[in-house]
């Protein structure tokens, strides 16, 4: 028998109205698996997060979870677990997990940085427990639903979009409490050997309608950030205070264009509740602070009120910004605000649909940089690999980054083709070699040789020596040995690149550090690593700084030698 059989023939069974006799077989098996139809539908949604270090946790698992079980006919016949783990925890552990739960139905929420894993997982499961239904949702496979149906026969449902309505719905089909299959909106699934897929569901206008993923409510647990921070990190909460963008970046894909708000009241009382849980930080998920000033106001004079130690982490997008918000965020309790600049290639810029206001740019960011009060860190974000984008042109853009804007910290992206996104649909035109089937990571373009990629990403390795030396080893040794060769910023970062592409030993090295010590855990004044992790990567990195540190003392003697030489002819 196929694996997937039994679970094809579930699905035949509601493609039939509610109340049909049910195809041969699903009655005798409904019955051994809920004898008496006493047991509830055991569901575990399973969210594989970048870190489980910083203690990221799925906010759309939580927000179908609250949506379902707030339908009082579904709330009485199943049961929904939560689990949240890490890039780097291993299959085996989540394999073991999950079918030692034992449960009925499993849903996977999956992004280009997951999906390999989630298909290795969801083959393994599905080996091991046939008759066990696998359903996965979110942008890596809402595009292309029945693509993915058809290469994974491992999976037996696609949600597509936005998940709230269309989970809900398909619970009850499943409970023969609701429509069949064909009526729900927002699907894909198997049916008697076909793969099936319905109009696409349009996105809820009226976000108020979906519970609170925090809050407790008689349908609900509230959110327990201690225990999901654990002993070792400080609890951290999620925040979105709006869905869609209205803007059209062609690298990033969004469900809707159309920005639609959550209430001041609703966003009021989460944070009122993190607060009374000891959030420490809040992520906030909104593309642009500046969409949603009100909100923004009342959120610092809310925070500033409680006399509260949450930090904010936020994005925003200067270009948009009005010269009244500098102040408003200066006043606020953010810790680092990321502002998108991603390139300052024309040619670029035009390929991913990006306008770049330069001159509001600038008089946003400086007056933000120089304001009196701030006391965050603006952090700016690059993109390697963009089409009509080369090495040269990164070149000008991390330096414009680093002695122009004097950026305090940069973080540089390889672009990832992101399935449904303007440049997943023009690959053959911008020329894309990517990796893998699922991580889209660019390797090449027509305008971004695969020499280029290379030699950009040593630079953006390099520049992270220079962050991590300052972080770990001397904070002044970006400031010393500037000062000492009398060199911009960025001019450092290419010697350092120049050595690790001379020193293959020490590149090695320090990728290893890299993939060891992940960005997302040196966060500066909020370091959130264990002891031994520092003491690790402070010796590390003196070994590293001391290394390039004699090879630049030699450069530097050598050019100062030729110099005097040249002179005194």
């Amino acid at each position: 028998m196929n694996r997937n059989e039994s679970w094809r023939t579930v699905l035949n069974c509601l493609c039939q109205p509610t109340g049909a006799t049910a195809l041969p077989g699903v009655d005798s098996r409904a019955e051994e698996r809920h004898p008496g139809l006493d047991r509830k539908m055991k569901i575990i949604l399973v969210g594989i997060n970048v870190s489980a270090d910083r203690k990221f946790y799925s906010l759309s698992l939580r927000y179908l979870r609250a949506f379902a079980l707030a339908d009082d006919q579904i709330r009485n016949r199943v049961t929904i677990v939560l689990k949240d783990y890490g890039l780097e925890t291993p299959e085996s552990t989540i394999i073991g997990e999950l079918t030692d739960a034992k449960p009925d139905f499993v849903g996977f929420s999956t992004f280009f940085w997951n999906m390999e894993k989630v298909i290795a997982i969801s083959q393994e499961i599905k080996n091991l427990m046939p008759t066990l239904c696998i359903v996965v949702g979110g942008p890596q496979v809402s595009y292309e639903p029945k693509q993915i149906l058809e290469e994974y026969d491992s999976l037996d449902v696609v949600v597509k979009g936005e998940g709230e309505e269309t989970f809900a719905e398909l619970l009850r089909s499943l409970l023969h409490i609701g429509p069949t299959a064909e009526a729900v909106l927002g699907l894909a699934y198997r049916f008697e050997g076909a793969i099936c897929e319905t109009d696409d569901r349009p996105p809820l206008r009226d976000l108020n309608l979906v519970p609170s993923p925090h809050l407790p409510s008689e349908c609900t647990p509230g959110m327990d950030f201690a225990t999901s921070a654990g002993p070792t990190f400080e609890p951290m909460g999620i925040l979105e205070t709006y869905r869609g963008c209205p803007f059209r970046c062609a690298y990033c894909c969004w469900t809707s264009r159309a920005t639609r708000f959550f209430s001041w009241d609703r966003v009021k009382r989460e944070v009122e509740y993190m607060i009374g849980q000891g959030v420490r930080s809040i992520y906030v998920i909104d593309p642009d602070l500046a969409l949603n000033r009100t909100v923004y106001q009342k959120l610092i004079t809310l925070l500033t009120e409680h006399n509260s130690q949450i930090r904010i982490d936020a994005f925003v997008n200067l270009d948009c910004m009005d010269g009244d918000q500098v102040d408003l965020y200066c006043k606020g309790p953010f810790h680092a605000l990321e502002i998108g600049l991603q390139t300052t290639n024309p040619d670029a810029l035009k390929a991913i649909q990006r306008p770049w206001r330069k001159e509001k740019f600038e008089k946003n960011y400086f007056e933000l940089f120089n304001h009196p009060n701030r006391h965050f860190t603006m952090i700016v974000d690059l993109i390697v690999g963009l089409p009509g984008d080369n090495h040269d042109g990164f070149k000008q853009s991390l330096a414009y980054a680093l002695d122009v804007l004097k950026a305090e910290r940069v973080h540089i992206f390889p672009l990832t083709i992101l399935r449904g996104s303007a440049l997943d649909r023009r690959l053959s035109e911008f020329g894309f070699e990517v990796e893998g089937k699922h991580v889209g990571r660019v390797l090449r373009n027509t305008s971004y040789t695969k020499e280029d990629m290379d030699a950009s990403l040593i630079l953006a390795r390099a520049f992270l020596v220079t962050y991590w030396a300052e972080l770990f080893h001397r904070h002044d040794f970006v400031a010393q040995l500037t000062h000492v060769a009398n060199i911009s910023r960025f001019q450092l970062v290419e010697c350092v690149s120049r050595w690790l592409t001379e020193c293959p030993e020490y590149h090695e090295r320090f990728i290893h550090f890299a993939a060891k010590l992940d960005p997302l855990k040196a966060d500066g004044a909020r370091l959130e690593l264990t002891p031994d992790l520092v003491t690790w990567a402070q010796a590390e990195m003196r070994d590293i700084c001391r290394a390039f540190v004699s090879c630049f003392a030699a450069d530097l003697m050598l050019s100062q030698i030729e110099h005097c030489t040249s002179g005194s002819e």
